[in-house]
């Protein structure tokens, strides 16, 4: 009962995902940024165990999302119930809606929809140049939701301008535009976005360039915006005393 965004984007050495839903504390449980592995969303009847094995999946030489994503769902006992993606460090992805999920509910990786007459929900694949603004590889994921609209406004709206706060702004923004969309038909509760730098050789715990989460609110999306921008405005004194 949630939408979800991951991106990557190695041109600018980037990786996140934002998501909102009408369920408690969204960000404690959906979604988690490995700047050394990739992101890995988990939700609708959410199984957190499902994250380690999506990424645990990308680790193996020549390994791929789609490998990836079939090895983790094969552990899971009620895969049809599930929605879950995986990016990996280059952008490549894949995704699964069950088809017990709940609602209206699809994902999407680049152009390609996982619901039958549903097309040119985003475009193309990987990283490339859209309105002068670059783009991350991306997946999206709703369910719950009240269309199609709702994904596709996501991935309309974000960008990765260059830095981490700017796509950290840009995924917020994504969950506000799908929000605006319909959103979770349920309504509104919790939101959460996090962004960190690409680093193969990071160990844990990872350093993060922005982990916020609103966790019960009736206007989540936008409590988020306005927390973020708080955050942002305190940045350069952050990065001057070299403490969060």
């Amino acid at each position: 009962m949630t939408f979800s965004l991951a991106v990557v984007d190695p041109l600018h050495g980037l990786l996140g995902a934002a998501s909102a839903s009408r369920s408690l504390a969204v960000g404690n449980a959906v979604m988690i940024v490995d700047p050394a592995r990739g992101v890995s969303i988990s939700q609708a009847a959410t199984n957190r165990g499902l994250h380690g094995a999506l990424l645990s999946g990308l680790e193996a030489p020549g390994a791929t999302p789609e490998a990836a994503l079939a090895a983790a769902l094969a552990t899971d006992d009620q895969p049809e119930r599930r929605q879950c993606g995986v990016l990996d460090l280059t952008g490549r992805g894949a995704a699964h809606t069950g088809e017990l999920n709940v609602g209206w509910a699809g994902h999407s990786h680049g152009g390609t929809a996982a619901v039958a007459g549903w097309e040119g929900l985003s475009e193309g694949s990987g990283v490339h140049i859209h309105d002068g603004l670059h783009r991350p590889s991306l997946i999206a994921l709703g369910n719950c939701l009240a269309g199609p609209e709702v994904l596709a406004a996501m991935t309309r709206t974000v960008r990765s301008p260059g830095s981490g706060d700017a796509l950290a702004l840009s995924l917020v923004q994504a969950l506000i535009a799908a929000d605006d969309a319909g959103g979770d038909i349920r309504g509104r509760q919790s939101a959460a976005v996090m962004v960190a730098g690409i680093d193969p050789e990071e160990s844990w715990p990872f350093t993060s360039i922005v982990d916020l989460r609103v966790d019960d609110d009736p206007q989540a999306p936008t409590t988020l915006r306005a927390l973020l921008g708080t955050w942002l405005d305190h940045a350069a004194e952050r990065r001057l005393v070299g403490r969060r």
